[in-house]
């Protein structure tokens, strides 16, 4: 079921699932949040600490809570973190 980008707001929080690709293995992890676009954690927003690799974090099918960033609606974008308070 996919579900609208309306449904996201800054600030909330949602478990998913890592579908991670090697060809971004160094750059971003992407996520599978239900939408019609995976969502993207930046390798930035992975951790407090260095985080040379997205692979030394997350594998592909990992189920991870991540924290919405920001919502672009007009470019079907949603941007995670997931470094998130507990």
């Amino acid at each position: 079921m996919v579900i609208s980008f309306c449904v996201f707001s800054q600030g909330s929080v949602t478990t998913c699932e890592s579908v991670l690709e090697r060809r971004y293995s160094s750059y971003p992890a992407f996520v599978d949040i239900g939408v019609k676009q995976d969502g993207l954690v930046h390798i930035s927003n992975m951790m407090t600490k260095y985080v040379k690799s997205p692979l030394e974090v997350v594998q592909v099918g990992d189920i991870i809570d991540v924290k919405v960033l920001s919502v672009d609606l007009e470019r079907e974008r949603i941007a995670l973190s997931m470094k998130i308070e507990h």
